[in-house]
């Protein structure tokens, strides 16, 4: 089990996904799983994402379900202890995840 889950829920992100993404591939701590949920984004942002070497469950809903239903569905399928909600337009500092742990 992982110690923490980070949650993204996508729609039509564009490149931010990517940009997001690359930066919870930096992060101090290695102890995490990621999950995206994609809300049927018709730009690409999914297939740019893909691919950048860094381990991420995808969970391609086919449709706009709603931002909490989103971050919903990814909260049951988490397997971390601790659940970190992201946006895909914020870029997390390396030290993001191990400032969050320390607090807890």
């Amino acid at each position: 089990m992982s110690r923490l889950s980070v949650i993204i829920v996508n729609y039509n992100a564009g490149g931010r996904l990517a940009r997001c993404l690359a930066h919870l591939a930096r992060q101090t701590v290695r102890d995490f799983e990621t999950i995206v949920v994609d809300n049927g984004s018709t730009d690409g942002s999914v297939e740019r994402a893909q691919g950048g070497g860094f381990a991420v469950e995808y969970d391609l809903a086919g449709t706009n379900l709603g931002f909490a239903a989103a971050n919903n569905r990814a909260a049951k399928r988490a397997r971390g202890e601790w659940l970190a909600f992201l946006n895909p337009d914020a870029y997390a500092e390396p030290d993001w995840l191990e400032q969050l742990l320390a607090g807890g």
